[in-house]
């Protein structure tokens, strides 16, 4: 009895750790550090007119801003896009494959 219930314990802690972490191993992360979650990054804001991220620059505005990015971070940013499942981002996604 002693071992089915160190089993149980075993099986649920190892489940907690993998509940951790996504699908590339890593915990997560922000900003232009070439991962999927640079849409959630503090860089993204200077794509919108607002800081509740609902309204979009111009096209104008998008463009100026694209420009001034760097290639590493243009590469974050269409890597994170290609995996976007977030409806919030996908006229930013849109709007970057366009530019």
């Amino acid at each position: 009895m002693k071992t089915l219930l160190a089993a149980s314990i075993a099986l649920m802690l190892t489940g907690a750790s993998f509940a951790q972490t996504n699908n590339s191993g890593s915990t997560g992360g922000s900003g232009n550090d070439g991962n999927p979650n640079y849409l959630t990054g503090p860089n993204i804001q200077r794509f919108y007119q607002d800081d509740t991220m609902t309204t979009m620059k111009s096209a104008a505005e998008m463009k100026a801003e694209m420009d001034a990015m760097t290639d590493e971070e243009r590469a974050s940013l269409a890597t994170a896009c290609e995996s976007n499942q977030d409806p919030k981002f996908e006229e930013l996604c849109l709007s970057m494959r366009t530019n």
